[in-house]
């Protein structure tokens, strides 16, 4: 077969693609060969071929939309748990991704010491606002600010960034510390609370 007779050949066979309707919506699939081989009298059974086939279409649809809606529900299960162990349950997305969350424990210490340690707190830190955040727990005896007194540090004259908060008794001290732990923060920054090692 000659060049120009296959050219011929595809021109024509495009212009029956382009021309012919029944063609064109095969091509475009609007409608498939079992309805161009249906002749009048089966053209209730060729409808009810599309109205299943847009059923079949839809419930696919459906299905997509539902697994797109669980791992929705999955992924803001697990944003809503971060930080937190993973449960030893594994839940389930019938049981709505409820998650419950860890209660607080606070770490065991050894009771009788009457003073906090108040670590990481700012350099700009006096003693008036650690005093309105403990002597709610009890009676303070003394806050100690310890301040650095290296003239070559950059730090000089600011505090060393902890505190020690001595109660009168050893049950606020106890108090405090179980109430607070973990829950300190003044100006953005988390306060690491722990019993000093000894009472001076």
């Amino acid at each position: 077969m000659s060049a120009l007779t296959a050219d011929s050949l595809a021109d024509d066979f495009s212009a029956l693609w382009r021309d012919d309707p029944i063609m064109k919506s095969l091509f475009e699939g609007t409608i498939s060969w079992g309805d161009i081989l249906c002749t009048p009298e089966e053209d209730e059974r060729c409808r009810l071929n599309r109205e299943r086939r847009q059923v079949e279409e839809d419930a696919q649809r459906a299905l997509a939309a539902e697994e797109d809606a669980v791992l929705l529900a999955e992924r803001a299960a697990r944003e809503a748990t971060r930080g937190f162990s993973a449960p030893r349950h594994c839940v389930t997305f019938s049981e709505k991704l409820v998650t419950p969350r860890q209660e607080r424990v606070v770490p065991a210490f050894t009771p009788g010491i009457r003073t906090l340690m108040a670590k990481n707190l700012p350099r700009d830190i006096n003693v008036q606002e650690l005093r309105s955040i403990f002597e709610k727990y009890g009676a303070i005896r003394d806050i100690y600010i310890p301040k650095n007194m290296d003239q070559s540090s950059p730090y000089f004259d600011t505090i060393k960034g902890f505190a020690k908060i001595q109660f009168l008794k050893s049950d606020d001290s106890a108090t405090a510390y179980t109430n607070e732990w973990s829950r300190v923060t003044i100006r953005t920054k988390n306060i690491v609370l722990e019993f000093a090692k000894e009472d001076r």
